[in-house]
This record gives structure tokens, C-alpha cells and sequence, in this order.
């Protein structure tokens, strides 16, 4: 079997102009907190606008400059399954996979060892989604692995 690499998209960046629209709306919460204040005396309307543009801000700036978690590239071929990290790249080896579990954001692997690895697949469309279950189904199939799936 050619080797099906499972690849993660960075979903944040389908509506990023939404993002530089709450950073401007809090710059301008910002500005109408200090001329309600200095022009108009009216301390509890300064607080309100402060408040709101911190909320906009924070929003888009977590949004924007929120840094994801590193997700590991991961490889299903003939020989098992290949989990390249950040630093280290590691092979899960069909012998010794006992069964796998499949929800819709992570694939749950325990080994004959009695360990349990919990390999993150988020974010994937519904169609990839179904492409990796079709996958690891032929594959543990084709290794008498059991297999089940949540989605």
C-alpha cells in the first residue's frame, strides 16, 4: 500500500479578516473610552468602552496570534503507523498494536505492551475524517487489529 500521510490544517486562517475587525473595533473602544473621559467627565461610560475594547482586543489577538499546539505528522503504510514529532519520529509497528479506537479528533492506540497512545488528528474535515477511517479499517483488517470508531 502507498503510505497515506494524515495532514492538519490551521483552520484559524479561513477568517483572519474577522480577526484585524476586533482588533480595530477595540483600538476604537479605546479611543471613545478616552474622549468620553476627557471630553464629557463620564468616568462610568470610560470604564464600559474600556472594557469592551480589552474584550475585542483580547479576541483578536488570541485569535490571530495564538499559537498552535504542534501536531505530529502521522503516516499509515504496510509497516505500521509513523508518528514524526518535533523532535523524534517513532514507528508503531503492526505486531504490536492490539486495537485501535477512532473518535473524531484523535486516534486512541493501545499496544500489546499495555500502553495506550493517543495520536491528535484535529482539525480534519468530515471527507478526510472518512478517509482515515477507510484507511485504518483495510489496514487493521488486512493485520487482524481490531478496529472500532466513534464517528
Amino acid at each position: 500500500m502507498k503510505p497515506f500521510k494524515i495532514s492538519h490544517h490551521k483552520q484559524k486562517n479561513r477568517f483572519k479578516w474577522l480577526n484585524w475587525i476586533a482588533l480595530g473595533l477595540g483600538l476604537i473602544y479605546f479611543y471613545w473610552a478616552a474622549d468620553v473621559y476627557f471630553n464629557e467627565n463620564d468616568v462610568s461610560g470610560a470604564t464600559i468602552n474600556l472594557i469592551l475594547g480589552l474584550f475585542w482586543l483580547a479576541s483578536g489577538y488570541v485569535n490571530l496570534f495564538w499559537i498552535d499546539p504542534p501536531m505530529p505528522d502521522i503516516v499509515l503504510d504496510d509497516h505500521g503507523i509513523t508518528v514524526d514529532e518535533k523532535d523524534n519520529s517513532r514507528l508503531l509497528s503492526w505486531n504490536e498494536i492490539q486495537d485501535i479506537n477512532l473518535d473524531n479528533n484523535t486516534i486512541f492506540i493501545h499496544l500489546d505492551t499495555g500502553r495506550e497512545e493517543e495520536l491528535k488528528i484535529w482539525p480534519l474535515e468530515y471527507k478526510e475524517l472518512q478517509t482515515v477511517k477507510e484507511k485504518l479499517r483495510s489496514l487493521t483488517q488486512s493485520n487482524n487489529i481490531k478496529f472500532s470508531s466513534k464517528y
